[in-house]
């Protein structure tokens, strides 16, 4: 059973590690070899707005993310994120620090972004949380959408977790509920505009 559960916590801990919350990108990634692809869409009913990542771990410390981005009436449009992770974060002793860029075709509502960010993972002791740490990121960008940004990740137990960001203009916060290892479903709210995200996790 231990082992059962300590499987459960290395597969949350993997569907943790990426470069970004939400939006707000943050100083960790996905390890080398290893793909992650999300499909995160609006709920509201006037709005049909979509957008598909697929991210990969190409070292240790590049990670590339193409995005393709639908926004209500308008066909798909293509951009890509990259980052590098000059050194990642160790529970309790010092932060991951990352520089990227996000929409490098600056083709997304967001804009083009130049970020360097800085995350924090601390230790939680706990019956049911597995001993997944919590996470706090802080950093700054400029370009489209420069300022500072801030973001949480609070695990609640090994299944489920709330988080809350603040990319310098908008908030979005919400919860993630891990069914099985490797897949993530994700209810979330940007200032009041209810959101709805699928992520699946692999490693080859």
């Amino acid at each position: 059973m231990r082992w059962i559960v300590l499987a459960m916590g290395l597969g949350w801990a993997a569907l943790a590690s990426a470069d970004r919350i939400v939006f707000v990108p943050t100083g960790s990634k996905l390890l080398k070899n290893m793909m992650r692809v999300e499909f995160q869409t609006q709920l509201t009913r006037k709005r049909e707005d979509n957008r598909v990542y697929l991210g990969y771990g190409l070292t240790k410390e590049i990670e590339a993310e193409f995005v393709l981005d639908r926004i209500a009436p308008n066909a798909r449009l293509g951009t890509m994120n990259l980052s590098y992770t000059y050194l990642g974060p160790i529970i309790d002793t010092s932060p991951g620090v990352t520089v990227g860029v996000q929409d490098i075709m600056d083709r997304t509502r967001e804009g083009r972004l130049y970020y360097i960010a800085f995350t924090y993972r601390m230790g939680l002791d706990g019956r049911y949380n597995s001993g997944v740490p919590l996470e706090l990121t802080l950093g700054g960008g400029f370009g489209d959408r420069g300022g500072l940004f801030t973001g949480v990740v609070i695990p609640l137990t090994w299944q489920f977790r709330g988080f809350a960001e603040h990319d310098s203009r908008r908030i979005t916060a919400g919860f993630e509920f891990r069914p099985i290892r490797g897949v993530g479903l994700r209810l979330m709210w940007r200032d009041r505009d209810p959101m709805a995200s699928v992520r699946y996790v692999t490693r080859f």
